[in-house]
């Protein structure tokens, strides 16, 4: 642009010179300002098509920022919702992986609860079954010596008491002789 102007400047010399090569009348030096005069206008035109050509430029150029400027606008808010999405997504998983750590916890804490309770379940049979070996083994002991009494006095027992006290005994006894055993 500057050389432009030089040349406008210059041009304007050059016109100030030709009127005054024109009053003194020198036809040679005025044909050849009237060749630069062409020569000038010329170059006047093509540096307003120029001119012309970067102003369209330029305004194509603008347009074309702002859709830029458009666009990044648009991507900046794209990409700050997804931000905010993946930070709801982060803090979801986050409660999510808190509340199974505390899920772990509870199931671990009622293992050991469910393991002490079977515990306490296999020992109370245990004593239960010990405790009526006992009664059982006492009833038993109770019947010999009443079977041995009957048997000194009889001197021999009767089947039909023996049936008697077999039954009696059954009826006591609600596990089998040999699951008593421990």
């Amino acid at each position: 642009m500057a050389s432009e102007v030089n040349e406008v400047v210059e041009l304007l010399n050059c016109i100030r010179q030709f009127e005054t090569d024109v009053k003194s009348e020198n036809d040679e030096v005025a044909e050849n300002w009237r060749q630069y005069l062409i020569t000038d206008e010329q170059k006047a035109k093509k540096f307003v098509k120029v001119k012309q050509k970067l102003q369209r430029a330029l305004r194509n150029s603008e347009k074309e920022v702002s859709r830029m400027s458009e666009k990044v606008r648009k991507a900046k808010k794209e990409f700050d919702y997804c931000d905010k999405q993946v930070t709801e997504y982060t803090a979801a998983i986050m409660a999510a992986q808190y509340e199974q750590d505390e899920m772990e916890l509870e199931s671990r804490d009622f293992d050991k609860i469910f393991a002490a309770v079977e515990e306490n379940i296999v020992e109370c049979i245990l004593k239960t079954k010990i405790l009526i070996y006992k009664q059982v083994q006492d009833e038993k002991k109770r019947i010999d010596a009443k079977l041995r009494l009957l048997d000194g006095i009889n001197s021999g027992p009767r089947p039909e008491d023996v049936s008697a006290v077999q039954m009696h005994n059954d009826k006591l006894t609600p596990f089998p002789q040999s699951s008593l055993e421990i």
